[in-house]
């Protein structure tokens, strides 16, 4: 049996101008891969990630997936519209931080910078001091706004060129 969905954070995501619409109450859950949101989640993966390079989701691409932590980002309440996700994979002291995709109309409102922050929280409190994650080089320069920098040589995955980020966590 899945277990039920957490509530792990609850905020409004204001608009900076009035062209950019209303103010948009996004709940951050942590679901499980087993239970009925895990196909919402892939939706958004599949959405942001994939479809825009001609790829399918594929189930065995990542096989920690079911030992990873799930978080889901959806609007209005918690039974709301899946709109951006997070994928942690915790294996003391080290963190993977995979799979984070947010829908093209919330980019650019604080959402994704939300959700690497409650990624690194939920990786220390699981006893991790250094989180990794594979970046496409064109996305970069987001995860660099956090502190996170780039180590050793660009590498290709899934056909793009990607770069191995890493930052080290601390209880501040």
């Amino acid at each position: 049996m899945a277990r039920p969905d957490i509530v792990l954070d609850r905020f409004v995501l204001t608009p900076s101008s009035p062209e950019e619409g209303q103010a948009v109450e996004v709940y951050v859950l942590m679901i499980d891969p087993n239970g009925p949101r895990y196909d919402e989640e892939r939706a958004v993966r599949d959405e942001v990630l994939r479809r825009p390079i001609g790829l399918i989701f594929d189930a065995t691409e990542f096989p920690f997936e079911p030992e990873s932590m799930h978080v889901l980002a959806v609007t209005g309440s918690p039974s709301g519209r899946a709109v951006a996700t997070v994928l942690i994979y915790p294996e003391p002291p080290r963190a993977r931080l995979f799979q984070m995709a947010v829908v093209a109309d919330l980019r650019g409102k604080g959402l994704g910078r939300r959700l690497v922050w409650l990624a690194e929280r939920l990786a220390l409190e699981r006893g991790v001091t250094l989180m990794e994650l594979h970046s496409r080089r064109r996305r970069a320069s987001f995860y660099q706004l956090f502190g996170y920098e780039e180590v050793g040589a660009p590498f290709l995955e899934i056909g793009m060129e990607h770069v191995l980020m890493e930052k080290s966590l601390s209880r501040r």
